[in-house]
Formats: structure tokens, C-alpha cells, sequence
């Protein structure tokens, strides 16, 4: 989704990381950036919030000088209250619409269970330890971006946890992704990150018009009711790179 950008492919030897913001990506051991540079850029972290530990989350990224903003998808006791609907895909496209003209220089999408799983953690704890470095490049961090496997392409979804959920209008994936995404792009040549937790540029998100953005909005909102009903939020996690 975050695409669109003239890059500069360099190598990161000292770094196990995985950055990425077009359609060509490096591998893992690779970095893409352009070359642009700009200092002392402010960070946000976005966290979506149902029944998970966010004040672990909360705490590790005020230690870091991170802003934190919270979307209460459960009640109106603390954050902002948030419709359950659409799972965290919801939340940040409410976010970047929201916020469109005012965006901060760096976001941090999260789910706020990210540190109740040793693999989550893993990844939530890599972005945070290397957050500073989109600083001073243009770029998406996150804890491991893959090329999409073949079964993945027509990937789709009719049920979660044994229950029925809400299908999408258009299916399965790659159909769904060349029409909401890029229609020019193959979806055998994307890559991935699971988890939907990840850092971003805010030129990278400008990228998009707001418009498609609730274009965007509006496709989660119409297959989506309450909670984890809808096929719609994987197909996204599947489409942030």
C-alpha cells in the first residue's frame, strides 16, 4: 500500500532488518531508502486496544519519547472510544483520515496485545529498538517482510475460529488487491507483513490521496459489524507493504 517512491537499494550488514516501500523489495538483509533526509522527526504510536496489555506497550514507547495514542475499541473508560468494527485495519485508516493534514512525521501501528506473544513481542521490540533509524530516511520497519507465498495470492476466508464471518465484495486477494490497492501491480510480486504492526513515514502514507483512503474506510466499514466478523482486515494486513 505504502509505495510509489523513487529508492536507493543499499545493503545494512550490522542490521537484521526488514524495510521496505515498493513494490521492488530487497531481501531481508537489505534496505530500501531514498534520499531524502530529514532530523528530529516526531513519532506517534497508534495503538488499537480491545482486551490486550496495552499498558505494556504504552510504557515501553513513553521510555522512547513516543507519543502515544490510544483507540478504545471496548469502552469509554480511557483513549478514545472507537467503533469495534474492522479490527485494527479500521483504526488506522480512521486514523490517517482523521489526521491527513496533520499527520506525525512517523507512525507506529500497533494491536495492543504485542507483547502477550514471544513472536509478536519480537517484533513489536525489533521496531521499537530501531524506530529512530526512519529519522533520516524515507520508509516502512517493520519485523519481517516476506514475498508473498503462491498460496497466499488467492487467498480467502470463510470462517475464523470455526464461525462464519462477513466475506468481502471482491475475492479472493490478488481480484481484491487490484481493486482496492493497485490495479497495475501483480500480486505475485508483492511482499508481506504479518501482524499489522509496523512503522511508517508519513510522506509514504501522503502518498495516497485521502480520498482512496475513505475509499478504503468505507469497503471496511460495509463488511464489518462488531469485532473479528470480516475477511476485509486480512486482506489488508496482507496489502500494508
Amino acid at each position: 500500500m505504502f509505495k510509489k517512491i523513487e529508492n536507493l537499494l543499499i545493503k545494512i550488514k550490522k542490521l537484521p532488518i526488514k524495510l521496505g516501500f515498493t513494490k521492488r523489495h530487497s531481501k531481508s538483509s537489505k534496505l530500501l531508502i531514498n534520499n531524502s533526509v530529514v532530523n528530529n522527526k516526531k513519532i506517534t504510536a497508534l495503538i488499537s486496544v480491545y482486551d490486550g496489555n496495552y499498558k505494556k506497550i504504552e510504557k515501553e514507547c513513553l521510555k522512547l519519547g513516543i507519543k502515544v495514542i490510544l483507540y478504545n475499541k471496548k469502552n469509554n473508560r480511557f483513549g478514545i472510544p472507537i467503533k469495534n468494527v474492522g479490527v485494527d485495519a479500521y483504526d488506522k485508516i480512521h486514523f490517517i483520515i482523521e489526521n491527513y493534514t496533520n499527520l506525525p512525521d512517523i507512525i507506529l501501528f500497533s494491536t495492543d496485545n504485542m507483547f502477550g506473544d514471544p513472536k509478536k513481542a519480537k517484533k513489536i521490540r525489533f521496531i521499537l529498538d530501531y524506530i529512530d533509524i526512519l529519522k533520516n530516511r524515507s520508509g516502512f520497519l517493520t519485523g519481517h517482510i516476506y514475498k508473498i507465498p503462491e498460496k497466499e495470492i488467492t487467498f480467502s476466508l470463510d470462517k475464523r475460529h470455526g464461525c462464519e464471518i462477513i466475506k468481502s465484495s471482491i475475492r479472493p486477494f490478488d481480484k481484491w488487491f487490484n481493486k482496492f490497492i493497485d490495479k497495475e501491480t501483480k500480486v505475485e510480486n508483492i511482499y508481506v507483513c504479518k501482524k499489522s504492526t509496523f512503522a511508517v513515514t508519513k510522506d509514504l502514507i501522503l502518498k495516497i490521496s485521502k480520498k482512496k483512503y475513505e475509499k478504503l474506510l468505507n469497503e471496511i466499514e460495509k463488511h464489518s459489524l462488531n469485532g473479528h466478523d470480516s475477511e476485509v482486515p486480512h486482506y489488508f494486513e496482507m496489502a500494508y507493504v
